[in-house]
């Protein structure tokens, strides 16, 4: 409580220090009070300062602000998604637009923005199906960027979107394109045990292990 409490003192400070400076500092003061919110699960309070920093970026209109909006909308839908609130998708699609017309459609971040957007879909909207189409590209980006780890992440939600869409042979198949290293046998063969529960699939199991 002490640490949250002088985190808004000198976030309030810095915000003053910014009311005659420009929109761009003032929006990063704004951004990170609503930061402070967020990480203290007060998604409510967070949203006010965020749309006030989205302002303050938009009237700025430069390369930096643009940068800043990307991360932003991400944020903002991060707290719509903390509430249950299906808003979350079109803010979290925004980060991604926002970062693909600056940054390019490569890049670690990116991945994860549309980890993100696939997360809300699936645990948000419960819209099962259409998580599966950016999860599948947060799972490329985040090959090509050489970041295993994460891949093996994003396919454990690919298994769980994809039990509850009722796809199965797919998500086998994309298993079975991870390298056969031994560090990949045992974390493919973890995944294959949250697919057991799946209905009619033993038998992909089954022809998964014999690849």
């Amino acid at each position: 409580c002490g640490r949250f409490d002088m985190a808004l003192e000198w976030s309030n400070k810095e915000i003053d220090l910014c009311q005659s400076n420009q929109h761009i500092a003032l929006g990063s003061a704004y951004e990170r009070k609503g930061g402070i919110f967020h990480y203290t699960n007060k998604p409510m309070e967070a949203l006010e300062f965020l749309f006030k920093a989205e302002s303050e970026y938009l009237k700025s209109g430069t390369i930096e602000s643009v940068s800043n909006l990307a991360n932003l909308y991400s944020s903002i839908g991060s707290c719509y998604a903390q509430m249950a609130d299906k808003r979350c998708i079109n803010y979290l699609q925004k980060s991604i637009d926002v970062s693909e017309g600056h940054f390019g459609k490569s890049g670690y971040n990116l991945a994860l923005r549309y980890k993100n957007l696939g997360m809300a879909y699936m645990y948000v909207c419960k819209e099962y199906r259409q998580s599966l189409l950016p999860l599948e590209q947060a799972a490329n980006l985040y090959k090509e960027s050489d970041s295993l780890t994460d891949v093996i992440d994003v396919f454990r939600l690919i298994v769980e979107a994809s039990h509850k869409a009722g796809y199965f042979r797919e998500t086998i198949e994309k298993l079975s394109l991870l390298p056969p290293d031994e560090k990949n046998q045992e974390m493919t063969y973890a995944l294959m045990q949250d697919v057991q529960n799946c209905a009619n699939c033993l038998e992909l199991i089954k022809e998964f292990r014999q690849y």
